[in-house]
């Protein structure tokens, strides 16, 4: 059949996860995702909140695949302004109501 798998070009926070007012750059944390994803290890991504509001830019240190999913390192890189995260928010909702990934309001 296959193996099924979600390349990932940004990083969507869980709830689990630190809080965002608590996200500055330099912040390192270890996270947990379901179901087997590819992140680019080292490069830039855009860093998003549970509810799709974009609050910055991370990088995935480490990624290790197991049974159940996805151990993540991620290191917080630049945190957006109230206007920066309106704007990236603004354009990540329209990409991705645009491809389908999200539904049309």
């Amino acid at each position: 059949m296959g193996l099924q798998v979600e390349v990932n070009t940004m990083f969507r926070r869980s709830k689990d996860d630190p809080a965002p007012e608590t996200l500055k750059p330099g912040l390192t944390f270890r996270t947990t995702k379901t179901n087997l994803r590819l992140y680019p290890v080292g490069l830039p991504i855009i860093l998003l909140t549970d509810d799709w509001i974009a609050i910055g830019n991370c990088v995935v240190k480490s990624a290790e695949m197991h049974a159940k999913g996805m151990n993540l390192e991620v290191e917080i890189i630049t945190k957006f302004d109230d206007t920066e995260s309106k704007i990236h928010t603004q354009k990540v909702i329209e990409a991705l109501t645009q491809t389908g990934y999200l539904p049309r309001k």
